[in-house]
């Protein structure tokens, strides 16, 4: 298997595992992906998906082999109605965390699929690089709009059209990661991540990460959606063995809801 999904403990974590190709993306590898997601957003206990890759890179970006003439001369499916299409499109939807750990190459999709994350780990190797257009394409997965909106219009044209690299630390300053690991450790690192996730409270972790990913167009819109958000999280087991656990001095535990 190119593509290893493995759940256990409310992490799913998704692993690229073509090393031999630095993780490069085949179309039998998006379908893979798809099948992943599907798991993932199956499984109520699952809380958050944690994406990796083996080897020396994260990800090579999509295998430039699945776009030989061959390829090409028959019939592709338009817009997102293909396997990559459908991924991507759905990245945006996902109502789980997100954590990726990140070392080496991180190409065209390997680099988008950050800007859907919500945290995320780089080894000091890391070197990301969007080069659709000196290959002929243009860009996925909404990144000529979510990159500007991270990093400012200037610094995504300069890694788009321009199709500069910008190495890890350069990443981290620009606010395209959350911190820089050792890369022995990197794994490590972003599994812990993952299981601190995993053991919040779930109701209380999703309204939140929807209030964040999803702002109204005003503050006082906010303010009463967040209102509205409070009351009803008022009313939760969760709240109730917080207070429990805060009042007994206990660590709470929410593994069952």
């Amino acid at each position: 298997m190119n593509v290893l999904c493995s759940i256990a403990d409310g992490v799913c974590e998704i692993r690229l595992n073509r090393p031999d190709k630095l993780n490069a993306i085949t179309p039998p590898m998006w379908v893979e992906l798809n099948a992943a997601l599907d798991r993932a957003q199956a499984d109520s206990a699952v809380r958050v998906i944690l994406f990796s890759g083996a080897g020396k890179s994260f990800c090579a970006g999509a295998d430039l082999g699945a776009f030989s003439a061959d390829a090409m001369a028959d019939e592709v499916p338009s817009g997102l109605d293909n396997p990559g299409g459908r991924f991507t499109a759905r990245l945006p939807h996902i109502d789980r965390m997100m954590i990726a750990a990140v070392q080496g190459h991180a190409v065209g999709i390997g680099t988008t699929l950050l800007l859907q994350c919500d945290y995320v780990l780089a080894a000091p190797t890391a070197r990301l690089l969007l080069p659709f257009v000196q290959r002929g394409f243009v860009p996925e997965a909404g990144s000529s709009l979510s990159l500007q909106q991270r990093i400012g219009y200037l610094r995504a044209a300069e890694m788009m059209l321009m199709g500069e690299p910008v190495d890890a630390a350069t990443a981290r300053e620009w606010g395209l990661l959350n911190r820089l690991v050792d890369e022995d450790r990197l794994l490590a690192e972003a599994r812990a991540a993952a299981a601190r996730v995993a053991a919040l409270p779930p109701s209380a972790l999703r309204r939140t990460r929807e209030l964040m990913r999803r702002p109204c167009a005003t503050i006082d819109a906010q303010l009463l959606r967040e209102s509205e958000a409070f009351t009803a999280q008022l009313h939760t087991e969760e709240v109730r063995e917080a207070i429990a656990a805060f009042m007994e001095k206990r660590k709470p535990d929410f593994s069952g809801f």
